[in-house]
């Protein structure tokens, strides 16, 4: 069969077939609701995405919080990710959470009432530190985000499928009341 070319637009009033693969660099469907870019990986859409089997798989992203009182200044505590109330000096069962898939802590964010502490946040995978934050000012009443796990050589902030997570604070002056949000991202994969 001869390839068909057209330099300009091609409209249809009625139906487009083929029995083929239609092939092109750029695709749009309706005013602006869904365009995909082959060239650039992307696919855009400004209203709902739905799929018929329920599957969406890719980057997901969980979120955890809970909260706690700490009147004890620069002591490293292992803080309850799935809404524990209670810090301890070590990460119990009840500090960790199993990770489904591998992935990685995006951000945290650290509300205290103590004025002017300065945290350090670390995450464990199996025990081990992967991840470090730069010491972060938090002021009092106010909350602080942590976006930036790879201080000093202790690892990028990602886990493995299976690999028991616990976070970790230490607080440079008695925090009082710790409220905090973590935000996680899987690759979620069949």
């Amino acid at each position: 069969q001869t390839p068909v070319n057209f330099g300009g637009n091609i409209t249809a009033s009625g139906n487009i077939s083929a029995s083929g693969k239609i092939t092109a660099n750029e695709a749009q469907f309706g005013s602006d609701s869904v365009h995909i870019n082959g060239a650039a990986g992307q696919i855009t859409a400004s209203g709902n995405i739905s799929a018929s089997n329920g599957t969406f798989l890719g980057k997901q992203r969980h979120i955890t919080w809970g909260s706690y009182n700490d009147s004890d200044a620069s002591q490293e505590n292992f803080v309850g990710i799935m809404g524990y109330p209670f810090e301890n000096t070590s990460a119990l069962y009840y500090h960790e959470m199993l990770a489904p898939y591998s992935g990685r802590i995006v951000k945290a964010v650290v509300h205290t009432n103590a004025p002017n502490v300065d945290m350090v946040l670390k995450l464990y995978a199996d025990g081990s530190v992967v991840g470090t934050t730069p010491s972060t000012a938090i002021g009092r009443n106010a909350s602080a985000t942590f976006t930036d796990f790879t201080a000093g050589a202790s690892g990028t902030g990602t886990f493995a499928a299976g690999d028991l997570l616990a976070v970790s604070m230490t607080p440079d002056a008695s925090p009082g009341d710790i409220n905090f949000c973590f935000v996680w991202e899987f690759n979620v994969a069949e």
